[in-house]
């Protein structure tokens, strides 16, 4: 008889609660010893369980690992207790349907009549604390009690160290831009091929590119970099607007004559006969009080 292989969740709220993680890892691992079955990868994360089906991948992104590893390698899922897979009785009822199959350590031999009980209390719990949580945050909202010192303490610590890590790169950046990448996405495939990463720990992109440059050049404009001139495309783009714009100078110009004058008067007349903007879409309030306002400056 071959040996049952398992793969191990475990998951636990927030950071403070690693002696949590540790007590889970424990109860799998006597359950696997007591029956001879072998656990072939682990999965551990530090997160909120999810409150529905269809961002459980979201919310628990190594619960979604765990599962396609079941499911490629045959395996079996399985948690110390059910409230560390899911509070959702509908995600539960997802996974006895679609699987992969999965066992609750601390009651191997529950039926799915019996987990979905237990995934309801859990559910009810979630609620009921929710609403007393919420409850308690107004009540010392009322009283004029800054709730959220906390969150804003370390979102400012956050940034802080954010910020101290990304000006580690700004040599790096001029370096990249003396060399040709000119834009924030040529700077951040570099920044990765070099192998280096944000604070976060997460690739380099444009927009974290930008983030390292603002906070030491309060002035870039995000297209292009201080010095550089507009890339092909940029002029290009410049120049088909102008063009479109003085296409349809004798256009508006009969407009005007008839007393089509605003911006959406303009935009319906333009989609109705059929002309799109520069960029090949129809045309809105705001892009044609833009055309309206470009041609009279000239």
């Amino acid at each position: 008889m071959a040996q049952q292989t398992f793969v191990s969740y475990c998951r636990a709220s927030t950071p403070l609660q690693v002696i949590g993680l540790e007590m889970q890892r424990r109860t799998i691992r006597a359950y696997a010893e007591r029956i001879g079955a072998e656990i072939i990868a682990s999965f551990e994360e530090t997160k909120r369980a999810s409150p529905v089906v269809a961002g459980f991948g979201r919310h628990q992104p190594e619960l979604a690992r765990a599962i396609e590893h079941c499911r490629g390698s045959n395996a079996t899922l399985i948690v110390a207790r059910l409230d560390r897979l899911t509070r959702s009785s509908a995600l539960l009822s997802t996974l006895l349907e679609a699987g992969p199959p999965f066992v609750v350590a601390e009651i191997p031999n529950a039926s799915p009549f019996i987990l979905q009980i237990y995934a309801a209390v859990a559910e009810e719990y979630r609620r009921v604390a929710s609403r007393r949580c919420r409850a308690g945050v107004q009540a010392a909202l009322a009283q004029g009690i800054n709730v959220y010192g906390h969150c804003q303490a370390s979102s400012w610590a956050n940034r802080a160290a954010a910020k101290a890590h990304a000006l580690r790169f700004v040599a790096e950046i001029e370096d990249l831009r003396k060399h040709g990448s000119r834009s924030q996405e040529d700077v951040a495939n570099a920044l990765n091929a070099r192998g280096l990463l944000t604070y976060f720990k997460r690739p380099w992109t444009d927009r974290s590119v930008y983030a390292a440059w603002r906070w030491r050049h309060k002035q870039w404009i995000s297209s292009r970099f201080p010095g550089k001139k507009r890339n092909g495309g940029g002029e290009a783009a410049a120049a088909t607007a102008k063009a479109t714009r003085e296409k349809l100078r004798p256009t508006l110009d009969v407009y005007r004559t008839i007393g089509v004058v605003t911006g959406a008067e303009v935009a319906a007349r333009l989609n109705q006969q059929g002309i799109n903007s520069a960029t090949g879409r129809a045309w809105t309030d705001a892009m044609a009080r833009k055309l309206i306002r470009r041609l009279a400056e000239r």
